[in-house]
Order: C-alpha cells, then sequence, then structure tokens
C-alpha cells in the first residue's frame, strides 16, 4: 500500500518548488534582462547605439575592449558629444552574455581611472577590473601608471581614445591613484 505525502510534506514540496523557480527567473533576469546583451562586440555596440532592439539608442561607442570576464565600452551621447561616459559590462552564462554594471563620466582631456571592485566573502577575495580611459587625441600624455597597483601601467600611448582594462581579482579595494606623464 502506498503512502500518501503529508500535509508538511506537501508544503515543504510547494516551498522548494517555489524557491527553485525564483532562483531560475532571477538568473534568467540576470542574463537575459534589459541590462543584458549578446557576447560579441557587435552585439553590445548594437545594445548601445541602437534603440529599436531594445538598447539604450543614445550613445554612439567610440572605442573597446575586453579583458577576461569584463568589457567596457567608450562612449558619448549623441546629443551632447561633449559627455562621454565609460561603461563597464560583467560577463554572464558562461561568457554567452553581457550585463551592464556600472558606468561614469569620464574627462574631456587627459585620462581617469575607475573601475568595478566586488567582495563576496570574509577572506578578502574580491573580484577587480580597472580602466584607464580617456581623451588622448591631443597625444599630449605619454603614459601612465598606477600608486595603487603596480601592474596598471601603460608607455607609448597613442594619439587617441584610450580605453585599457585591468583584471586585478584578489586586491583588497580598487585603486584609486593615477599618475600621467
Amino acid at each position: 500500500m502506498e503512502e500518501k505525502p503529508t500535509v508538511q510534506q506537501r508544503a515543504l514540496i510547494i516551498l522548494v518548488s517555489v524557491l527553485v523557480s525564483l532562483c531560475g527567473i532571477w538568473y534568467l533576469e540576470d542574463c537575459f534582462g534589459l541590462n543584458t546583451c549578446g557576447s560579441s562586440e557587435a552585439s553590445m555596440i548594437r545594445y548601445l547605439e541602437d534603440q529599436s532592439i531594445g538598447g539604450w539608442g543614445y550613445y554612439k561607442v567610440l572605442k573597446t575592449a575586453r579583458e577576461g570576464w569584463v568589457r567596457a565600452a567608450l562612449c558619448e551621447k549623441r546629443d551632447d558629444p561633449e559627455t562621454r561616459y565609460v561603461i563597464f559590462f560583467e560577463r554572464r552564462l558562461f561568457g554567452l552574455r553581457w550585463a551592464k554594471r556600472s558606468e561614469g563620466l569620464f574627462p574631456p582631456e587627459g585620462l581617469a581611472l575607475s573601475g568595478t571592485w566586488n567582495s563576496w566573502n570574509s577572506d578578502l577575495s574580491s573580484r577587480c577590473a580597472a580602466a584607464v580611459y580617456g581623451d588622448n587625441r591631443t597625444g599630449t600624455v605619454e603614459g601612465y601608471a598606477s600608486g595603487d597597483a603596480p601592474e596598471v601601467h601603460r608607455a607609448n600611448l597613442e594619439a587617441d581614445y584610450i580605453l585599457d582594462l585591468y583584471t586585478l581579482d584578489g586586491i583588497e579595494a580598487l585603486p584609486q591613484a593615477l599618475q600621467t606623464y
């Protein structure tokens, strides 16, 4: 004779089903939501420039870069070319999707240092991506270095927009100091 599940067992099955469904919805939103795009550089550019496909539509992409699990784009607003942004994306769904994580303004001239930093447990394991970016079309900046992170440096810069990404996983904070020469 087969036993029927008790009321408590049924409630537990329903609760677990609801939790699994909510986690699945959260995961799908993180991978396929409004702030995501496909895996290619062209897909990211379409997402930023083309409003007809559900993207933002008010940016013009100036330059892109990718380093490991992070991707970034330098953009200017279509209606105000003097307002420029750096926009960071993080890899999702095993690299098949990219999710927009943050953005920030960059100076009209010269270089800036910014990025994303997250710590997910108490032993200071961290995920960090730093970007050096800006407008060097005049060629006045020949190189840069960060006092906080020695691996963030470059010389012989081109006279163009600069967008250099560095993954610095495991550091205690996002680098802040940038010296240009």
